[in-house]
């Protein structure tokens, strides 16, 4: 899967992982700081702001794995985008 189509794709979620197999999905922090928290089930429709959370969760998590995961419009998962 292409970058491009990962950004066109229709939502996507920042997961988490220490190992690199399991993976946690993470939602904005509800206290409004600029932070994610595990768990929940939201996906962004925004490409653009998925990644600013998902970079901004890779620069506080140094010690974990952080990905953008892409789903079309049928609501299945089609990719994934690793953040580096």
């Amino acid at each position: 899967m292409t970058g491009q189509e990962i950004r066109d794709a229709a939502a996507f979620q920042v997961q988490s992982s220490r190992d690199g197999h399991t993976w946690v999905p993470r939602q904005p922090s509800p206290n409004g700081i600029d932070t994610m928290v595990h768990g929940g089930d939201h996906w962004y429709t925004d490409h653009h702001e998925a990644w600013v959370a998902a970079n901004g969760l890779r620069n506080a998590l140094t010690w974990s794995e952080v990905r953008i995961v892409a789903k079309n419009k049928a609501g299945e998962v089609i990719g994934a985008q690793s953040i580096m």
